[in-house]
C-alpha cells in the first residue's frame, strides 16, 4: 500500500489517511489511490462541519479538554500514548498561542487534531465515572514520583508537570481531582500505542 513503503507506524499512516487529498500523491495501485480520496474528503468533511461550529477561543479549555480525554480514555492497565501528546501539544499551545494573531486557526488546528488523533485511536470508550488511582496523593508525592531514579520517561515527567501546573490554574476548567488523576495514571499505567 501506499503508506507502508514508509518508515512510519500505524498511528503515522492512519493520520496521513486523513490529510487532504492534495497533500497525498496517490500511488500506481488503484485501491491505494481510492483509499486515499476517501481518507483526504473524510478530512474536506470534517473541516467543512466544524468550520461551521464555533471556536472556543479558550486555549487552557482545550488543555483541559485533553486533559480530561486522557483520563477518561485510560483502561485499568493502560493510557494512550497519543493522547498524552495531545495535552502535552495543548500545553505548548497555551503557552505560545498570546504569541499568535489568527487564534481561530490556532484553536482549530488543535481542535482538529485531538479529534483526529482519538478517531485513529480507534475511539476509545470515554469513562463517564471514574475509578480514582491517585485520590489520595498530594501533588508533592506525584512530582517526588515522577522525579525518582527510576522513572526514566520524559513523558511522564511532562504530564504530571503540566496537570499540576493546570491544576493552579485560575483558567483551569475541570475538578483538581481530575488534574491528579492524570498525574496518578501516567505514572501507574503503562502506555497503550
Amino acid at each position: 500500500s501506499l503508506y507502508t513503503e514508509k518508515q512510519t507506524s500505524r498511528f503515522q499512516r492512519r493520520m496521513l489517511a486523513l490529510q487532504p487529498s492534495e497533500f497525498v500523491k496517490a500511488s500506481s495501485d488503484g485501491d491505494s489511490a481510492k483509499k486515499v480520496v476517501v481518507g483526504g474528503r473524510l478530512n474536506e468533511l470534517l473541516n467543512e462541519h466544524i468550520d461551521n461550529l464555533p471556536a472556543c477561543n479558550d486555549t487552557s479549555w482545550i488543555l483541559d479538554l485533553a486533559l480530561d480525554l486522557y483520563v477518561r480514555t485510560c483502561t485499568a492497565e493502560s493510557s494512550d500514548f497519543f493522547l498524552l501528546h495531545g495535552v502535552t501539544s495543548s500545553w505548548a499551545m497555551n503557552q505560545m498561542s498570546h504569541l499568535i494573531q489568527d487564534k481561530y486557526k490556532l484553536h482549530r488546528s488543535m481542535e482538529i487534531a485531538l479529534l483526529c488523533t482519538y478517531v485513529v485511536q480507534g475511539c476509545p470508550m470515554i469513562q463517564k465515572d471514574l475509578s480514582y488511582l491517585g485520590n489520595s496523593e498530594n501533588w508533592e508525592d506525584l512530582v517526588k514520583s515522577a522525579t525518582a531514579v527510576n522513572c526514566s520517561d520524559e513523558h511522564v515527567m511532562k504530564l504530571v508537570q503540566v496537570a499540576k501546573e493546570q491544576s493552579l490554574s485560575d483558567d483551569r476548567h475541570l475538578p483538581e481531582e481530575i488534574y491528579r488523576e492524570a498525574a496518578a495514571r501516567v505514572l501507574n499505567l503503562s502506555f497503550r500505542f
